[in-house]
């Protein structure tokens, strides 16, 4: 393939977003396609509307694109694996993937003409994909764990749970915080629903996954960086009003320290602290819990 110049670059982002403006849409791959890690042609990319990178006012840099290609172009071997970390995408219709990591790699790879890129396949949670949650819900009481900051451990400190066997312990990276697993099933024994969300370009299926290797059952998963904003609408507001679903009554939002209740009906909300170490941390939000669920019948 022929190098791309950065006018160029301008024109086809232009180009590929008019192409697919009120076409593209999210494909759902298939585990297989998610556990691997794949390389594709660059030209089988599409930038992403909702990314900084397509926004005249803001991007591309071209001078983090040269820094790319230089560093590129250093390599003796002109193949995919000179990219580095996979370029993290989603299936999209009506055809190729859509990137949502690594827009500037990607001009960097056209720029010197890569024949191929790595790429790595997720699916992210959409507005559907919620709705979907709220209509399947078991009870109606939530309870919400922030998975970057409370579920998974922030640090070699944190006390975490048992490292899985093999070959698990290799495909999942993640350490679980201790206590956390006990603590789901007890929420749901007192029938709470429990919902995670993360700002990261996790994939839901993997989540799925490695929540099955510890035997935690989620009722929703709510993923991706850039749905910041439908993340706290989903969380906060309940269910869309479309007549199929329903709004939770109570949601409790479940962090280190503390827990915040908020009742949707009555608009009411207490937030409650408390001090844990890593052994009783699971403990203690059970008690303030119950505590705050007591009260509020």
């Amino acid at each position: 393939m022929s190098s791309v110049s950065n006018e160029e670059l301008v024109q086809l982002i232009r180009d590929d977003l008019a192409k697919y403006d009120g076409v593209r849409r999210p494909v759902k791959a298939s585990k297989f396609e998610q556990v691997f890690k794949w390389s594709t042609s660059p030209w089988n990319l599409h930038p992403n509307p909702e990314d900084e990178f397509c926004d005249p006012e803001i991007g591309p840099s071209f001078r983090i694109i040269s820094d790319y290609a230089a560093q590129f172009r250093k390599s003796s071997n002109l193949g995919a694996d000179i990219v580095g970390e996979a370029l993290v995408v989603e299936k999209m219709y009506p055809e190729g993937y859509m990137l949502l990591n690594g827009h500037h790699r990607w001009a960097a790879a056209l720029r010197i003409g890569l024949k191929k890129v790595p790429i790595k396949v997720v699916n992210l949670t959409h507005e559907e994909d919620m709705q979907k949650m709220l209509a399947n819900a078991r009870s109606d009481r939530r309870i919400v764990f922030d998975l970057d900051e409370v579920v998974f451990c922030q640090s070699e400190s944190d006390a975490a749970e048992s490292a899985l066997r093999p070959p698990f312990n290799r495909l999942f990276k993640e350490r679980i915080r201790k206590g956390f697993p006990a603590l789901a099933n007890d929420l749901q024994n007192n029938k709470f629903d429990i919902w995670v969300y993360t700002r990261g370009l996790y994939s839901v299926d993997y989540l799925e996954m490695l929540f099955k290797q510890y035997h935690i059952r989620v009722n929703g998963i709510v993923s991706e960086a850039r749905n910041a904003n439908k993340i706290a609408a989903a969380l906060e507001k309940g269910a869309a009003k479309t007549g199929k679903t329903k709004d939770y009554a109570i949601t409790l939002h479940a962090d280190r320290d503390s827990v915040l209740y908020t009742n949707s009906k009555t608009k009411d909300f207490e937030h409650v602290t408390f001090e844990a170490s890593d052994d009783n941390w699971g403990t203690e939000v059970l008690k303030v819990v119950r505590d705050l669920t007591s009260a509020a019948q």
